[in-house]
């Protein structure tokens, strides 16, 4: 009988980010530029934030792999930087889109990292 892949605890979490993402990306693309702020949108995009650090904060805190704890507190940091920045407007629109895709970059490159360790660990016990 072939297995079925499992998705790992890290992949969970890291999904659910990306999808809210996704969502809000969405969103704010199907939002006419006369029709002002979509607060739907924003909603989302605070909860994307929300989950984005705690998948993240998983991530920094039960991962075997140095390099995806420090990926994933790189992650955290990201996030809330972009936060603070969008809320001064520091860096205009595009800023906020290119700091915002390198932070959800770097949840995914976390979570591949804290998942192939997980697997690894996983195929040694079997």
């Amino acid at each position: 009988m072939p297995r079925t892949p499992r998705v790992g605890r890290f992949g969970m979490s890291v999904g659910t980010a990306l999808l809210l993402w996704a969502t809000f990306a969405v969103m704010v693309a199907l939002t006419p530029p006369d029709a002002g702020a979509n607060i739907g949108a924003g909603m989302v995009g605070l909860v994307a934030d929300a989950v984005t650090i705690a998948a993240a904060l998983h991530i920094v805190l039960s991962a075997r792999s140095a390099a995806a704890r420090l990926t994933g507190a790189l992650t955290v940091l990201l996030v809330v930087l972009w936060v603070v920045l969008s809320i001064s407007d520091a860096l205009g629109r595009t800023g906020l889109i290119a700091f915002g895709a390198s932070a959800i970059a770097c949840l995914v490159v976390a979570g591949l990292l804290a998942g192939r360790e997980e697997g690894k660990s996983a195929s040694g016990a079997r």
